[in-house]
């Protein structure tokens, strides 16, 4: 009888440890599920960091689903933007299903349009949903039986719905439905953050293409004025000073005598005028730049720039086998008459150097004085000590597709660099 007890006494101890074992076992086990949920929630968001637009933040997405959660199938659909209907951004679906039959859902009986759900809507069984008897027999048909869909929201703003399809009926647990939620929020955020940077994209190159024409629409008035002058106020003053010239040779020398010094005083002023005229018409578009192109043309404007300033400019550059495309000549010109500019204004300098270097990929345009530089930090910072010269180097350096860089200290000078493709 003891003997008994005894065992009785064991095989209760040896039930209440696998009691207890499986009681263990039962917490340890969705502990390692939402660990193992977020070691595969944050994969995903380390692969949509690479992602370089929408479709493929959610390609990335539907690609991982099937190892997160019982549904293998998946499409993201996006609410129709003013008034559209909804469309299919990416999907993963059976090959009998197709977008079609994604999108009948948002269809009704009679033609109208159905919204995107506002909450978690779970379907265990894909005959029980609120749809036309037709569009539940084609999901049968097509092997879908049970369907979870979750809303994406950003700041409370439904945008999109993530559909899962399942192939047998079933329910979410609590740990799947979790992290069903997770990944909807995940794909919520970066679609959003990908349709900014998108929107910033898209505006950037709307200004870039305004900036761009507006250099042009500059460059085509430039030139239009320069012909004008030469064409006819030019003309014009060189055939007054004939005319001055002839009247001088008819007058009688008694005459002569009288008006002498107002001839000669006019004859000088024409001259005057049309000389201003010549540096006028070569400043708004020089002829060099349109026939021999950009090394010609800068060397004879530091010639120019030295008899106005006294500044002496040195000009090295790469022999070019093919004149550069129009657009690039015209706003490297424009860069480097503008920095000079600058330093006749602000510099102080003694010497100014231009190098033009160019290779096959790039072209690269660099302007560098001794004068007393600038505070450029402090100029970054505040907006209201930018000159209108420096933004607008950065202007055409950008509608070609370039760069701009401006190195200066306090002292040290000014360097202006220009690099653009080719």
């Amino acid at each position: 009888m003891l003997k008994k007890t005894h065992k009785q006494t064991a095989n209760r101890k040896l039930s209440t440890t696998r009691q207890a074992s499986v009681k263990s076992a039962a917490r340890t086990r969705p502990h390692q599920a939402r660990l193992e949920s977020l070691h595969r929630l944050n994969l995903i968001h380390q692969a949509i960091l690479t992602a370089a637009s929408s479709q493929e933040i959610a390609h990335i997405v539907i690609q991982h689903i099937p190892e997160l959660l019982p549904y293998p199938f998946a499409a993201i659909i996006l609410a129709g933007e003013r008034g559209r209907a909804p469309g299919v951004l990416a999907a993963n679906l059976p090959e009998n299903f197709g977008l079609n039959l994604a999108l009948r859902p948002f269809h009704t009986n009679n033609g109208a349009r159905r919204a995107l759900p506002q909450e978690i809507e779970i379907v265990p069984k894909i005959r029980d949903a609120n749809l036309p008897a037709a569009t539940i027999e084609r999901f049968q048909a097509a092997g879908i039986h049970a369907q979870l869909v979750l809303p994406l929201r950003v700041a409370r703003k439904r945008f999109g719905s993530l559909y899962l399809y399942a192939q047998a009926p079933t329910t979410p647990e609590p740990v799947e439905l979790e992290t069903a939620q997770q990944v909807a929020n995940i794909l919520a955020l970066a679609l959003q953050q990908m349709r900014l940077h998108e929107i910033v994209d898209t505006t950037r190159a709307r200004l870039l293409a305004l900036t761009h024409r507006q250099i042009e629409l500059e460059e085509n008035q430039r030139r239009q004025l320069a012909r004008e002058l030469h064409d006819m106020v030019g003309q014009n003053l060189t055939a007054l000073n004939i005319n001055l010239h002839f009247i001088e040779r008819q007058l009688a020398p008694d005459t002569l005598d009288t008006v002498r010094n107002r001839l000669s005083d006019s004859s000088q002023l024409v001259e005057d005028i049309v000389e201003r005229i010549r540096n006028l018409m070569a400043d708004l578009r020089p002829s060099i730049l349109d026939d021999l192109g950009l090394p010609p043309a800068l060397r004879w404007y530091a010639g120019q720039f030295l008899k106005r300033t006294e500044i002496p400019v040195y000009v090295k550059t790469d022999e070019l086998e093919t004149r550069l495309p129009q657009a690039i000549e015209t706003a490297l010109f424009r860069i480097a008459q503008e920095a000079l500019t600058n330093v006749a204004k602000h510099a102080r300098a003694q010497h100014v150097e231009i190098v033009l270097r160019a290779n096959p990929e790039q072209v690269i345009l660099t302007i560098k004085d001794d004068g007393v530089g600038f505070d450029f930090p402090a100029m970054r910072r505040d907006a209201s000590q930018r000159g209108v010269g420096l933004v607008d180097m950065r202007e055409r350096a950008e509608a070609i597709g370039g760069r701009l860089w401006v190195e200066c200290k306090i002292g040290q000078g000014t360097l202006v660099q220009v690099q653009v493709p080719r």
